[in-house]
């Protein structure tokens, strides 16, 4: 069994490169959809940080009561 890989051929890239191309799909992602998905991850991020207020007034509380 020989471990020489096999060149590809320029006409052999080319139709790789177009299947590549239409693999992706135009228009699939818009400017709009890239500041909903910011928002988002912004609204996760103030949310995590309220609980994690939260959680630190709850245990300082806690603390206290001891």
């Amino acid at each position: 069994m020989s471990m020489r890989v096999e060149r590809a051929s320029l006409q052999q890239v080319q139709e790789r490169f177009e299947s590549l191309k239409k693999r992706k799909v135009p228009g699939s992602f818009s400017e709009q959809d890239f500041d909903e998905r910011i928002l988002k991850q912004q609204q996760e991020e103030e949310e995590r940080k309220r609980q994690r207020r939260e959680r630190k007034k709850e245990k300082k509380a806690k603390r206290e009561d001891c």
